[in-house]
């Protein structure tokens, strides 16, 4: 039995981003813990649910769960305008404005895990701690970075390509859905294969919305265009060793064993710890866990023990309260 979520939404300039709490606030004499949870590519913050269910039992912390743009119920980005990382980080730091927090602990997985390295690295003093779960990235070969005016093409004129496809369906119609449920969510199990049903369900909660009667997919098709791309990802390899040397809070990353996505890109993810442990202030915890990218959702017990061990000790003081948590719905 999952437990039972608040859901906020706060309006930003191009619609709104959404999410959920778990857990207890507390009071202002005596307020809980906060961390901060991101999920990964094409995900929503229903893939924390699972993990709730044991980090919040019994316990002083809560779960700000966000759905982050284009994502879950999180607003699309204006039409025109790219997905890029300095968005994403400028993105959170409009929630952490918004529930006015001091200082908080980071609980992302995979893609959630390069926006929180980055906004960590540009507002240290916030950050207590990084509980990374299997952090994953597109491989990029940093000698792209020789390259740039070509990546930068590159990424011009896929994106413009791809909005003008878009933009062509929409006129003829081909972009209306006769998506049914049960099409949704075999597609998904087909297209990832790190989860089983019972994930697939609870990711399409919030995967999946009704609109104009039609049902549809909720994300942002043109994240899978974007973020696709390779200038996206040079964005943050291209600079992930000067931004780094920021970095003072400790990093945990928990990664699946054997590498779901091979071991080029995971041998590219331990050369980025290690650039973290050898270049910044920062201690770095590796801890292996046998199973799939979404383990977290196959194995919330076990992946939970963990998480609260890790957080065990980080929060010496706490003057973290919700001023808006009359706001919630």
């Amino acid at each position: 039995m999952f437990p039972k979520s608040q859901q906020f939404e706060i309006e930003v300039g191009w619609g709104k981003i959404a999410g959920q709490i778990f857990g207890k606030i507390g009071t202002p004499e005596k307020p809980n813990h906060p961390i901060l949870c991101l999920h990964g590519f094409l995900d929503n913050s229903n893939s924390f649910r699972p993990l709730a269910s044991y980090i919040t039992k019994n316990s002083n912390y809560y779960m700000i769960c966000i759905d982050l743009p284009g994502m879950g119920l999180s607003s699309s980005i204006s039409d025109g305008i790219p997905y890029s990382t300095r968005f994403f980080v400028m993105a959170l730091r409009r929630v952490i404005l918004h529930f006015n927090l001091e200082k908080f602990i980071f609980l992302t997985h995979s893609f959630g895990c390069s926006i929180a390295l980055a906004y960590s690295a540009c507002y240290p003093e916030q950050v207590l701690g990084l509980g990374l779960i299997d952090f994953a990235m597109k491989e990029c070969n940093i000698e792209l970075r020789d390259n740039l005016s070509e990546c930068w093409r590159e990424g011009i004129e896929v994106y413009l390509k791809a909005e003008k496809n878009m933009k062509d369906k929409n006129k003829n119609g081909s972009l209306k859905s006769d998506l049914t449920y049960e099409h949704a969510l075999k597609r998904l199990l087909e297209s990832n294969k790190f989860i089983d049903e019972t994930a697939a369900i609870i990711l399409l909660e919030r995967g999946l919305e009704y609109v104009d009667g039609s049902l549809s997919y909720s994300r942002d098709i043109r994240l899978v265009t974007g973020i696709s791309m390779r200038e996206y990802h040079l964005e943050f390899h291209g600079v992930y060793d000067c931004l780094f040397k920021n970095l003072s809070s400790p990093v945990m990353l928990m990664y699946a064993t054997p590498p779901p996505y091979g071991q080029k890109l995971f041998d590219q993810i331990m050369k980025i710890m290690d650039e973290i442990k050898n270049n910044s202030k920062s201690e770095v915890e590796l801890i292996p866990v046998e199973g799939t990218h979404h383990f977290h959702m196959l194995k919330p017990q076990q992946t939970s023990e963990i998480i609260l061990n890790f957080l065990n000790g980080k929060f010496e003081t706490n003057n973290n309260f919700l001023e808006s948590a009359s706001d919630l719905d």
